[in-house]
Order: C-alpha cells, then structure tokens, then sequence
C-alpha cells in the first residue's frame, strides 16, 4: 500500500505555490515529488530543482518507456 505524503504545488515556471486559489481550474501534473498545477492557457516551461530525495529515487528506479511487444528501455 502506498504511504500518502504531502508534495509541494509548483506553477508553470517552477516557483512554489504557497496556496491554490480558489475558483480556478488547474490541471495538475504528479511528478512524484512535486505536483505541477497549471492554470487555463500555462504550460510547463521550467522544472524546479529536485530534492536529493527525488535524484535518490529515480538512480533506482528509471522511468521506463514501453514499446510495442513489450520491448522497453530506460529513460531519465
């Protein structure tokens, strides 16, 4: 079973959202450590920094792209 943890919500260039306000429609985007949310017409343009843990977790467990067939490669 997987442990709920509390990520920080990042805007589309990468700075911390201290809250979410209210009324507005986010899309949101889980990268694992951190949870991007986008308002209407953002796009993501810059990633924030990752935490040690965040580098830590992906040395051991690369995102894997699969293929058809079921061949698959890494890829970071």
């Amino acid at each position: 079973m997987l442990k709920q943890t509390k990520v920080p919500f990042v805007n589309g260039v990468g700075k911390t959202l201290p809250h979410l306000e209210k009324g507005v429609r986010y899309t949101f985007v889980d990268h694992g450590y951190y949870m991007t949310a986008l308002r209407p017409g953002e796009t993501e343009e810059i990633k924030p920094e990752l935490p040690e843990q965040e580098w830590e977790y992906r040395r051991h467990h690369p995102i894997k792209e699969w293929r058809i067939g079921g061949n698959h490669h890494a890829i970071l």
